[in-house]
């Protein structure tokens, strides 16, 4: 599996043996848009990072794969931070507030 990160306009990918090497249990609010077509996994999780406070963190869990590249875009539109870990299929982005 490969995890990636997110810098503006640089991604940086890694290979990780298991996902729980990505801090999978280090997060504040789980937002499961499975199953969902773009755009809501981002629309759901825009909404849930308006709710939160600064230095939260999100996990979408995501089934589209077209969420690769709205999550891509979007947080090269805003100052917060994505890491992000794709499995078979499904797409799992840790999104942290920042401002």
């Amino acid at each position: 599996m490969y995890s990636c990160v997110i810098v503006r306009y640089l991604v940086i990918c890694i290979l990780v043996s298991d996902s729980a090497q990505y801090g999978m249990n280090q997060y504040d609010h789980l937002l499961d848009v499975r199953g969902e077509a773009c755009p809501m996994p981002l629309l759901k999780a825009k909404m849930q990072l308006n709710a939160m406070r600064v230095g939260e963190t999100v996990k979408v869990m995501a089934s589209d794969a077209g969420s690769v590249r709205d999550f891509a875009a979007f947080i090269n539109l805003t100052q917060h931070s994505l890491k992000e870990a794709h499995l078979e299929n499904e797409f799992i982005y840790f999104i942290t507030k920042n401002d």
